[in-house]
């Protein structure tokens, strides 16, 4: 899933709780009123999308600036190979409804793979409650140019590990024909452990690790099933608040 999806549901999740947990993706610094914002660097050892591997074996560097102001946030995330000429580039709008049921967010944005030869604008919406001490999100993701929709449900759970902050968590992923050459219906589960350190108040090192199955994977009918990971993803990512 493009990355704009993944800022909309936490997003959707700090609606309450200001603060959720995404590999690589940590944002906890949007909030509903006021003019906040983060700038956040890290690196992992694949570059998912939905389930999928984007960049084959290789890993990924990550770079995001996020500017958010009452219920509007704007975002500029950029990814490159650490061992390819792989880069991708994705800006992002999003508006969030407070007084809507189960936190309702709607983004926009728009995504270049930054050669000049695969350019995509994305609609995403997302939703976000916390029951019981759960957060319950769901993010679906449809790309103007394909036509197909993709759908990931998740739930995240604060706790201590080892005398630090940490989430876990897990997400589901379905396809809807936004990946066009994979099959249809449900192709990965992951499950999630994010610790985070603050440093000074404003900078925060986020350790992630996660562990991917696909579900229904058909390489011989559908390619793009190749790509589903299996395996463990892992990284660290560096995040300052202003």
């Amino acid at each position: 899933m493009k990355r704009l999806a993944l800022l909309l549901t936490a997003t959707c999740a700090c609606a309450h709780t200001e603060h959720y947990d995404q590999p690589g993706r940590t944002i906890d610094d949007i909030k509903i009123q006021g003019l906040t914002g983060s700038m956040e660097a890290g690196w992992f050892n694949r570059y998912l999308l939905e389930g999928r591997e984007a960049f084959g074996e290789s890993g990924v560097f990550t770079s995001l600036v996020s500017v958010s102001y009452e219920t509007f946030a704007f975002e500029v995330w950029s990814g490159f190979s650490d061992s390819s000429a792989d880069r991708e580039l994705e800006v992002g709008l999003l508006h969030t409804f407070p007084n809507a049921p189960l936190n309702l967010t709607f983004g926009l944005s728009y995504i270049t793979d930054m050669r000049g030869g695969n350019d995509d604008v994305d609609l995403s919406a997302g939703v976000g409650e916390e029951l019981f001490g759960i957060e319950w999100t769901a993010t679906t993701i449809y790309g103007t140019s394909q036509g197909g929709a993709y759908l990931e449900t998740g739930i995240s759970r604060s706790c201590e590990f080892a005398g630090f902050p940490s989430t876990v968590g897990g997400h589901i992923g379905s396809n809807f024909g936004y990946v066009e050459e994979g099959h249809e219906g449900l192709d990965h589960f992951a499950a999630s452990l994010e610790i985070s350190r603050e440093f000074a108040g404003d900078l925060t090192l986020n350790l992630a690790l996660s562990h991917y199955t696909p579900i229904g994977s058909d390489g011989q009918n559908h390619p793009d099933d190749e790509d589903l990971f299996r395996g463990f993803h892992f990284g660290i990512t560096a995040e300052y608040t202003f």
